[in-house]
């Protein structure tokens, strides 16, 4: 293609390489090797292993021209139609490290560029805006409930093609939000880490209070504040003996609460779906599929009586099919039937309540194993039961917990904004309204 002044209207399919993904078999499915990435894999724009299938290094060996390697952008042939960010049709995601070597499964397209004519982050980016959303849902075809784009749609994408260089700072433009915005969401994963052992040693596994026990010397008291962690002076405020109470040995001196003791239970209101709309008019609606994104995709310009407004911060736990306790990190909005919030009293917080409600909710997942859609009802958390510690004690967490929930509140609210000035930027840089030709940022040639 060669140096150009300005951008060159290019089809996709004469810059790229393409692999689409191999049909493996459930049976070649094993619980370790070589993981194979699906598109349930998919995240918003990069891959999660939690759920990962692998196959073993035999299946993997024949297979290993759908390979992927760091920075492969990959994009989803079958699913959804947008009403369904999950699992839209035409999502793009790049290859993380985490996810280097693993195997493509089917309903996906490997894509690598041509070198010296696109650059691969570039590629990503373009692929990621609206432009080429746009296209692919006008191309998607299917049913109500999925769709599929062909590889003839995809290749068949026209953009502007800008010469190398540009494309790189373009490139070097978003890639740099997109690591602070990454940055920030492994600090985030660092504080809740930290949090939940402080929490676990503390008031799960009674840490403090079994090393009080089998102390006998000043000398001893010392060393093992210091072994936990912590001051001796916070050692001080946990008792040395336990004693028997309805949940078993606890602390002697702490109180086995209701949770209606040390917190109040708010239901969403059940906001009508005739008023919902995705023009953002009104309020953003929190139902349970947004508490894992903190994205919310419909609005609602009705004020029910009933209706609670929640903001970043507030611990919310849904009521159907998962009932994983979340710290809500998205803009305010109103809360929706089927999710609840947790708002603390009587010197409890937030991240205290986040923590001890973990282990009940699993129980409760757990215990509806084998029904269709599991459901958690007010007979459910009339129920629950936690052990609190004395006053001095839960305020002496409070202290170090509640800031470790307040800087993860603010890491996401600061990736909101970042995400916003990316998603900004990009169709200025794709389109050339921004130009950035002139700009020297030492990039490298290669």
């Amino acid at each position: 293609m060669g140096m150009k002044s300005e951008a060159d209207l290019v089809k996709l399919g004469d810059l790229i390489t393409y692999k689409k993904g191999f049909a493996f078999k459930s049976k070649n499915y094993t619980t370790s090797g070589v993981p194979v990435i699906r598109v349930t894999n998919f995240t918003s724009d990069s891959i999660d292993i939690s759920d990962i299938r692998y196959v073993d290094n035999n299946v993997a060996r024949v297979n290993r021209n759908v390979e992927l390697i760091i920075g492969d952008v990959v994009i989803a042939t079958v699913g959804s139609w947008p009403s369904n960010p999950a699992s839209v049709v035409g999502k793009t995601i790049r290859v993380p490290e985490i996810a280097n070597g693993s195997l493509l499964n089917q309903n996906a397209v490997r894509i690598r560029v041509v070198e010296g004519q696109l650059n691969q982050s570039f590629l990503f980016y373009l692929l990621k805006s609206q432009q080429f959303c746009s296209y692919i849902v006008s191309s998607a075809q299917g049913s109500a409930n999925q769709a599929s784009i062909t590889l003839d749609d995809i290749f068949s994408f026209k953009f502007l093609c800008w010469p190398l260089p540009t494309q790189k700072t373009i490139a070097h433009i978003l890639s740099t939000l997109d690591d602070k915005i990454e940055l920030n969401r492994k600090m985030n994963q660092t504080l809740e880490s930290m949090a939940q052992a402080i929490f676990k040693s503390w008031f799960v596994d009674f840490d403090p209070v079994h090393a009080k026990a089998g102390a006998n010397s000043e000398y001893e008291l010392n060393k093992a504040a210091k072994d936990l962690g912590i001051s001796r002076e916070v050692l001080d405020l946990f008792p040395s003996e336990f004693e028997e109470s309805e949940l078993g040995l606890i602390p002697k001196g702490w109180e086995v609460n209701s949770i209606y003791d040390v917190a109040e239970v708010i239901y969403g209101a059940p906001f009508s779906s005739k008023y919902f709309n995705s023009y953002q008019l009104g309020k953003p609606l929190i139902r349970i599929r947004d508490l894992k994104t903190f994205n919310s995709q419909h609005w609602t310009e009705e004020v029910h009586v009933k209706g609670t407004l929640i903001k970043a911060g507030d611990l919310l736990i849904g009521m159907d099919a998962e009932f994983t306790p979340t710290i809500w990190q998205g803009v305010d909005g109103w809360l929706n039937q089927r999710v609840c919030k947790i708002e603390p009293i009587k010197g409890t917080y937030t991240a205290f309540h986040y923590f001890a409600l973990e282990s009940k909710m699993k129980f409760f997942e757990q215990a509806n194993v084998g029904t269709t859609v599991i459901h958690l009802g007010k007979k459910d958390i009339d129920t629950i039961k936690l052990v609190i510690p004395d006053d001095k004690l839960l305020e002496q967490s409070k202290l170090i917990l509640r800031p470790m929930f307040q800087q993860l509140v603010q890491n996401s609210n600061n990736n909101r904004s970042l995400q916003k000035t990316r998603d900004t930027l990009l169709p200025k840089l794709l389109s050339g309204e921004l130009d950035v030709s002139n700009l020297n940022l030492g990039l490298t040639d290669d």
